[in-house]
Parts: structure tokens; C-alpha cells; sequence
């Protein structure tokens, strides 16, 4: 023992006197620090108000950019995108917001039509897409529709019928939102697979609340994914519906082993990573032995709640081994990999919480060369050393940690070429000194409904004041809600934004900074793929980067002639609505334009065109599309299993649910009491139209109708209604009747097509060719049967069947007209203020304040002023942000409402 902590003093005083005279290494590093600050990536953190949500709520998010080499906020990007996506991995909603010093906030309005279920908020810059979309910002969210009468279905297991290899098996059980187990109910369900569906059935939940599923498949391989569709009877013959999304990839857990650093090596101890993943999508607990080809154990392995564990083996020369897996009833072999002969090993103790132990073995045929170990994170080097041929005894060197950043840490060991032999990440809990301690003051355990709270918030890092930007979050939440486990700014930034794949619980391992946190922290970094450093780029000095930053909105197209680029070919840009606006540019050698330094907000429609008029009939022009809309991407569901609500959420849920029922949605009108003197006496039967309607007061009950007879010469819809309904005009594709300063509600086929959540909201968006009536209800008699969508008149479009209803109008030559989203307005969020105007109305707000901008002055002070709801309860407080200096900050705060 004494031999090798000599050995390691010595070998680190030989190397740190022959790192100044070692040339190659010198200039490895100043390439490796050029090229990394020149390609330095960016992750992203959305702070959001609550982990759940109810259609018709809002989702308030703060977005912090930060510049993964420096950890500080970003200066890189000028632009965000934030996209809500559904379960099917479409995107319902993109934001664009500015972005300035690396921080922007904004928020979705929820429908009240929208479905339950899991959705994700995904975020990006257009820069990120560099490093791909593995980096980009993803939290899975809950929403409740409390309209809808839900069933939870969760997937218990998927495995081929062992009756039928030609059968995909479903197992799933079914409980309320309280998860109470629904046994014995009768079912009635249907699977689909994309569009198709390929079975539809009925059953009864056994004793546990599961049914069985047997699906038909073409292949052994089974059922890839998929829907099921169920409707589930109560036993107060109530039926609720069940909407659950299945993934399969094998009747067999996914075991891997994963050796560290990349290789295993004959006669040198070896740690192996083992990682245990159900078909469902979470880590499973297994245990197991290891045996050599003779069948002696020469280990036993375990994995943890999350499946992840390791091992240690020793090799011998020409032995195979193998893993004999237990889990629940059922036993499993597997094959390690085949251990080198030649080559290195890299051993990294990372549990002591102190310092950092490292290990290099090397085979005798490699034994003569010097090697290079470098610990780095995001391309800044923190300890750099030359490995001396190592004569047979292996490299030992120890650490300290405070010397090390928070966060992912890269080890490698290069050859004396500067090509990658080992490589290994470390977590490093280094928060002495290096995150921003927030103190609050003022604050009572207990307070009472709508009573004011006033907070004084101090920020320091090492003991001393520090200017920073925070977000808070106030929210009437059960204390055990989500804060254990789920997503932080500390678990972002610092662990799942470096990482690639899916981190469950990610929460668990900032809970403690104990040896078994440690430990398991370990093993995930063992089996995770990671953030790398392309060594062959930085020794070759070339860049492959393919997006540029956005410092502002853009629009991006080509312009081709007879199908070649056109280069150094100007285009003109020019707005056709909101004001008049025009520019010009030219096209790069392959026929690209940028129109950049655009600055504008909501929708803007523009006319981009040749500046050379008679070239136009020659020229077209293509306009690039969005990233992220109109794209499939990976659903939001990472699991088949969906998790029952809290009982705060179930609250929230209801109280909708009234809001609903007393019509107080803040986007209904209240409108006032019309008393009807005179009853409408009903169209006869023998005089009502014969066409086909959408109207649900039936056809004929409008004061205009035109068919698609009338249509057939028209172009557009506002083309051909413009001047023929008296007391209706149109204004940049809208329908205003009545004097009316909103524009009328447009229903096609029984759906509100102009509504706040659409891109596109234009009368001449609409294939008037597909339209086969439009119904005109201007008149309150008319229209006032839609409620409050009809508070400023209807327009009822019903398509024909079978053909397109959004306008595709194919490109003209030399010619585009291009409607374009612009920055997202970022809304206020609304406190009342109950001590200047008493208010009767009920308070229901399930989050109680949101403060994205929370700016702390130079002695690192701020406030904080609110007014508690009249819903009593845990309010919990969560305050989170960084500091000029990138040091994060995290509280978390509650108290109790009387």
C-alpha cells in the first residue's frame, strides 16, 4: 500500500515538471480550448409554476439559457422555441420568444377542450440542434380535462402470448383518478395502430382490476406500439373513458452491462455497470451471479429501485463468463463481453465525498508509451497530466474535488496521439462556494384566506450579496407533491441536460449527498450516454456545425431556376399586413436567402418575390420550414404507465369543474338576460333547405346562405362574401358583423376555427373548393343559440367529404406569400388586490403567484408581495434562478392556509 501512494506522489511530480516542456499537449489544449469555446453549446431550464395542470389553465414557464462551457447564462441565441406536445408527439402550441441575456419567460393557454393525458414541453434553440435533439429541454406534464370522465389504464405488462407466438398479451389494470382499483367492471375497448385499427372487443377486470388482451400480430416480434381506446362501466353504470399509449420491444427485460470506461481488460479488476429496463419503461430490480465457463460464481450483482447497479471481475485469459438474471419468477443468461487482451482500463472511485481516486491500467504490449489524462467539463481542462509508461504497475492518483466544478465531469485518457482510449463521466457535488443560498424572511407558518404576504428575499453566494435572476412560484399543492423526485433547476442544469436518455426520478439523487446517493448517482453515470468532445474535429481543426445562431426572428427560402440555384440573385420581402414593411437581400452561391433582423409579433403575412419582374414567370422560390411544427417527434408519454393525480390536482380538477357549471370561464361573456316576447314559429318542414348543414339550429335558420353552387367562381371565401351580407365587412381575413370590434366565431364542421390557439386564423385559409355551404347568423335570433360564441355573430362553414379544408396553395413562380408566426406575447400574470376594491367572487387560483422576472439589487435583496386564495390548504413557495457568476439557486418553502 505504502509503495503505490509513493508511486502515485511520484508519478504526478514527474508529470506536472514535463507538462512545460511537452509541446504536443501544449497545443492540443490551446486547440481543444479554441475550439470548444467557438462551438459552446447551450442547454436550457424552464422553470414551471406547477408539475400538473386542468384544460382551460394557464402553463407559466421562465426560461433560463445557459451556456454550457462558461455554466453562465447565454449570450449565444436571441431566440427560444417552447412547443407543447401531445401523445401522439404532435405539436399543438410553438412560442417564439426573445431571448436577451439568457433569459425569457411566456406561458400556454390551455383549451378547454383539450384531452387528458400526458403531454411535454419541449424547448430549443435553434443552435442546440448542433449538439441534436437528445439535449434539448423535455418535461413530461400532467393534464386533467375535468369534462372529461376519465379512467386511469396503466400498462402492467406486454409479452408475446405464450399460447400464440403470432399475439401480442396485454396486461392492463384499470383504477379511478384516485388510483382505487376498478374490479369486475365490464370493458369495451379498441387497438389501434397509427390510424389502422386492428381490434376491437369486450372483457371484465379479474380480482386486481386488470384485463387481459390478446392482440394479433404479422410477426413473432409482436406489437411495436400503439393506442387503446376504452370505455370501462362503473358500477353505478357510469362509464369513463380510458386513453392509454403501449410501447413493445421484446417479451425480455432490456439487461445491459456496460464496462467503465468503455473496455474490459484480462487480469486487472474490472467494474461492470449492469442496467435493468421493463418493457414499460422504468427501471426494474434484479439480482444475479456471475459465473465462469465452468460454473464457478465468481460474483453476485444486485441492481437498485431504479435498475442500475455494478460489479467487479477479474478476467482470466481465455474464460468466458456469464450472467444467471433472477427477477420475480423468472431466470434469464446472458453473455458478458469478451475481455482485451491489450489495451487500457480507466478506474474512477468517485464515492468519497471529498476527493477522487483514479486508476489506469495498461496491457504489457502498451506499456512503453506515454498516454495523457485529461478531467474536464464542456471543454475547459481543470487537471491535465502526462502518463509515463507505466513498467507493469498500474497509475494511481488521487483528486480533490473542491478544485473541480459542480455538475457532469469528463475523464479521458488519450494516447500520445490524442485519440480517446477511456473515457468516463463523474458527478461532482461540489456546492460550497459555488450556489447562491437564498434566505427568506417574514414569513408565518400559518396565515388565513386572501390574507397578504410579504416576503424579504436575500441572495448570497460565499457569504456575500449577489445579483441575480430568479422565478417564484406560489401553489396551493400537498406538500409531498413533486418535490422529492420530479425536475429542477439543479437536476437540469446540473445532471439530465448533459446526459442522453431518460433519467427517472432524477430529484433522487439530490436528495442527499450521502455514500448510497453517491453510489447510485454512480452507476446511472456508468450506463448514460453523455455530452462529448469530438477529439478528431478539434486534431483536425475543422467544424461541422450546421445551424447558426438565431439572434432574431428569420425567414429562410432558396430561389432555383429550371431547378439550379440562383446565387447572388436579390429578393425582395415585404409585409402585406399590420403595416407596410420591405426589404430586400441576396442569395448566397447556392441560391439561399436569409431575411433576418425581423422583428414582429403574432401573425405576419408577407409577399417575398424576385426583384427582376420579367424573371419572375422563371423563378421559384421555397420557403424553409419551421422546425418542430407540422413533425412527428417522440410522444410525451417516456412510460405505458400513466400516474394517478394527487388529491390537490383531483381539487383543482373540481374546482373547473364549477367554474364550468357557473359559466365564470374568463373567456365567456356574460351577456344580459333577453326576454323573448314573441315565440319563433318553426320553419315547416316542406319549406327547410335540403343541403347539407353543420348549423345545430338546423339549415335554413340563418339570415344568409350560399352553397358551394354559388361558390364554384370564387376564388376565396372573403372574395366572395365581401359586399353581399348587409352589416358584415372583413378585415385582414376576418368577419365583423354588427359594428362588433371582435370579429365573428367561425364554425367549420362544428369546430371553432378562429380561435386563440390556431396559426392560422384567415377566412382565405380555408380551400373554398371543399366547402359545400356558408351559413351567415348575424342576427341575435340566430346566432344566440351558440352561447358565447355567438356574442358577435356565427359563421357556419360545413365542408364537403373527402377533400382538403386548409388552403396548400401550390408556390408561384418567382412569387410566395408566407404567413408567419412572430414573437409570442408574454402575459401578465394577475394578482387581485383585495385591500384597495373587496370582491365577492369567488378566488379558485390554483397557482397563486408567479413572478418570472425576480431581480435580486447589488446587496442581493428583493421582495415578494401576494394574496394568499380563499382555498385553504399547503401553500408551497419555490424560488429558483442563477447568478451573474452561473451559481444556481433552488428554495423550496411551505405554509398552511386556515
Amino acid at each position: 500500500m505504502l509503495k503505490k501512494v509513493f508511486f502515485a506522489f511520484m508519478l504526478i511530480g514527474l508529470c506536472k515538471s514535463a507538462i512545460a516542456q511537452d509541446i504536443p499537449l501544449t497545443n492540443f489544449l490551446q486547440k481543444l480550448d479554441q475550439q470548444s469555446t467557438k462551438d459552446a453549446q447551450e442547454k436550457i431550464y424552464l422553470h414551471l409554476d406547477k408539475p400538473y395542470y386542468v384544460a382551460g389553465e394557464d402553463i407559466w414557464f421562465k426560461a433560463y439559457v445557459v451556456n454550457t462551457r462558461t455554466g453562465q447564462l447565454s449570450t449565444i441565441s436571441g431566440l427560444l422555441y417552447v412547443e407543447l406536445i401531445d401523445q401522439q408527439g404532435s405539436t399543438t402550441q410553438q412560442l417564439k420568444l426573445p431571448v436577451k441575456n439568457g433569459i425569457t419567460w411566456g406561458d400556454f393557454k390551455l383549451p378547454y377542450s383539450l384531452r387528458e393525458g400526458s403531454y411535454k414541453i419541449r424547448s430549443y434553440t435553434q443552435w442546440m440542434r448542433n449538439a441534436g435533439e437528445d439535449f434539448f429541454f423535455n418535461q413530461r406534464i400532467e393534464i386533467i380535462n375535468p369534462q372529461e370522465n376519465v379512467m386511469l389504464g396503466s400498462i402492467e405488462k406486454i409479452s408475446i402470448s405464450p399460447e400464440n407466438p403470432l399475439k401480442t398479451r396485454i396486461k392492463i389494470k384499470f383504477a379511478d383518478l384516485k388510483n382505487s382499483p376498478c374490479s369486475g367492471c365490464a370493458v369495451e375497448y379498441e387497438v389501434k395502430q397509427g390510424e389502422s385499427q386492428i381490434l376491437r372487443g369486450k372483457g371484465v377486470t379479474d380480482s386486481e382490476a386488470i384485463l387481459t388482451i390478446d392482440v394479433p400480430t404479422k410477426s413473432r416480434q409482436g406489437l411495436t406500439n400503439g393506442l387503446i381506446l376504452a370505455s370501462v362501466t362503473l358500477s353505478g353504470k357510469q362509464v369513463a373513458n380510458a386513453k392509454i399509449p403501449f410501447r413493445f420491444s421484446d417479451e425480455k427485460l432490456d439487461i445491459q452491462f456496460f464496462p467503465e470506461g468503455g473496455t474490459s481488460m484480462i487480469n486487472v479488476p474490472n467494474r461492470i455497470a449492469v442496467k435493468a429496463i421493463a418493457n414499460n419503461g422504468k427501471g426494474l430490480f434484479i439480482s444475479g451471479i456471475i459465473e465462469n465457463g465452468l460454473g464457478t460464481q465468481v460474483a453476485d450483482f444486485k441492481t437498485n429501485h431504479l435498475g442500475m447497479g455494478s460489479f467487479y471481475i477479474t478476467p482470466a485469459k481465455g474464460a468466458s463468463y456469464r450472467a444467471i438474471i433472477n427477477h420475480g419468477n423468472s431466470t434469464d443468461t446472458l453473455s458478458l463481453p469478451v475481455a482485451s487482451e491489450s489495451g487500457t482500463t480507466l478506474a474512477v472511485d468517485n464515492l468519497d465525498s471529498l476527493k477522487m481516486r483514479i486508476r489506469i491500467y495498461s496491457s504489457a504490449d502498451l506499456r512503453d508509451e506515454n498516454k495523457y489524462l485529461l478531467v474536464h467539463q464542456n471543454g475547459l481542462v481543470y487537471y491535465q497530466i502526462k502518463v509515463p509508461p507505466l513498467n507493469g504497475t498500474p497509475a494511481m492518483l488521487t483528486i480533490a474535488k473542491d478544485s473541480l466544478p459542480n455538475g457532469i465531469v469528463q475523464v479521458s485518457l488519450l494516447s500520445h496521439h490524442f485519440i480517446p482510449l477511456n473515457e468516463r463521466i463523474v458527478f461532482i457535488d461540489n456546492t460550497k462556494g459555488k450556489k447562491v443560498a437564498l434566505s427568506i424572511t417574514n414569513i408565518n407558518n400559518i396565515y388565513h384566506k386572501r390574507e397578504n404576504v410579504d416576503l424579504s428575499v436575500l441572495a448570497t453566494n460565499q457569504e456575500k450579496p449577489t445579483n441575480g435572476s430568479f422565478s417564484v412560484s406560489v401553489v396551493n399543492l400537498s406538500a409531498s407533491n413533486d418535490q422529492n423526485f420530479g425536475t429542477s433547476i439543479l437536476t437540469d442544469l446540473l445532471l439530465t441536460s448533459e446526459v442522453v436518455g431518460n433519467v427517472e426520478t432524477p430529484g433522487y439523487y439530490f436528495q442527499k449527498n450521502d455514500s448510497n446517493t453517491r453510489y447510485d448517482l454512480d452507476n446511472l453515470l456508468l450506463s448514460q450516454g453523455w455530452r462529448k468532445i469530438n477529439w478528431k474535429k478539434i486534431q483536425t481543426d475543422t467544424s461541422s456545425l450546421t445551424y447558426l445562431p438565431e439572434k432574431t426572428l428569420q425567414i429562410i427560402g432558396k430561389a432555383t431556376k429550371s431547378g439550379k440555384p440562383l446565387a447572388n440573385y436579390r429578393i425582395n420581402l415585404i409585409s402585406i399586413n399590420n403595416g407596410f414593411f420591405a426589404t430586400d437581400t441576396l442569395t448566397d452561391a447556392n441560391g439561399k436567402f436569409t431575411f433576418d433582423n425581423l422583428d414582429f409579433w403574432g401573425t405576419q403575412k408577407f409577399m417575398i418575390q424576385t426583384s427582376e419582374e420579367k424573371d419572375r414567370a422563371s423563378v421559384d422560390i421555397i420557403i424553409d420550414p419551421i422546425f418542430g411544427q407540422d413533425r412527428k417527434m417522440e410522444a410525451a408519454s417516456h412510460t405505458n404507465n400513466v400516474l394517478p393525480y394527487g388529491d390537490s390536482a383531483l381539487e383543482d380538477a373540481d374546482l373547473q369543474r364549477n367554474i364550468i357549471k357557473r359559466d365564470l370561464r374568463p373567456d365567456v361573456i356574460q351577456l344580459k338576460e333577453v326576454k323573448i316576447e314573441k315565440k319563433r314559429q318553426p320553419i315547416p318542414k316542406s319549406s327547410r333547405a335540403t343541403y347539407a348543414s353543420s348549423n345545430i339550429i338546423g339549415p335554413g335558420n340563418a339570415d344568409a346562405v350560399f352553397t358551394s353552387e354559388d361558390l364554384k367562381h370564387s376564388s376565396s371565401l372573403i372574395q366572395f362574401l365581401q359586399g353581399k351580407v348587409a352589416s358584415v365587412h372583413f378585415k385582414e381575413g376576418k368577419a365583423y358583423a354588427r359594428g362588433s370590434k371582435d370579429p365573428m366565431t367561425v364554425m367549420l364542421d362544428n369546430v371553432v376555427f378562429n380561435d386563440s390557439e390556431r396559426l392560422q386564423t384567415s377566412l382565405d385559409d380555408i380551400f373554398i373548393d371543399n366547402i359545400e355551404t356558408v351559413e351567415i347568423l348575424k342576427s341575435m335570433a340566430n346566432s344566440s343559440v351558440y352561447g358565447a360564441l355567438g356574442g358577435n355573430g356565427v359563421i357556419v362553414l360545413t365542408s364537403k367529404k373527402g377533400g382538403p379544408v386548409h388552403r396548400e396553395s401550390p408556390p408561384l413562380p418567382g412569387l410566395v406569400n408566407h404567413s408567419t408566426e412572430g414573437y409570442a406575447m408574454s402575459r401578465e400574470f394577475y394578482v387581485p388586490k383585495y385591500d384597495v376594491k373587496s370582491d365577492s367572487r369567488p378566488d379558485d387560483r390554483t397557482t397563486v403567484f408567479w413572478e418570472p422576472n425576480l431581480v435580486t439589487d447589488k446587496d442581493g435583496k428583493a421582495k415578494i408581495s401576494y394574496l394568499n386564495t380563499d382555498m385553504p390548504g399547503t401553500y408551497r413557495i419555490v424560488i429558483e434562478g442563477i447568478d451573474a457568476n452561473g451559481s444556481l439557486a433552488r428554495k423550496v418553502l411551505t405554509y398552511e392556509v386556515k
